[in-house]
């Protein structure tokens, strides 16, 4: 059982990149949303990539709602 204790990797960088982000992101939010932000600040695409122009026209089509 030793022998197995010692040839398990332990890896903690998931987690400790998953705090960071946490930090990096407004508190006061519900956790539906911060986990949304943090999914999409790991797993999304660099801001250089991103559409905005066609982000901003989507949410202007999709809810009448008004632009800040």
């Amino acid at each position: 059982m030793a022998s197995l204790a010692i040839l398990c990797p332990v890896n903690t960088t998931g987690c400790e990149r998953g705090f960071s982000v946490q930090n990096q992101i407004l508190t006061g939010l519900n956790p539906d949303d911060q986990e949304m932000l943090m999914s999409i600040k790991i797993n999304g695409k660099p801001r250089k990539d991103f559409p905005f122009e066609e982000a901003l026209e989507a949410r202007k089509t999709a809810v009448n709602r008004k632009l800040l």
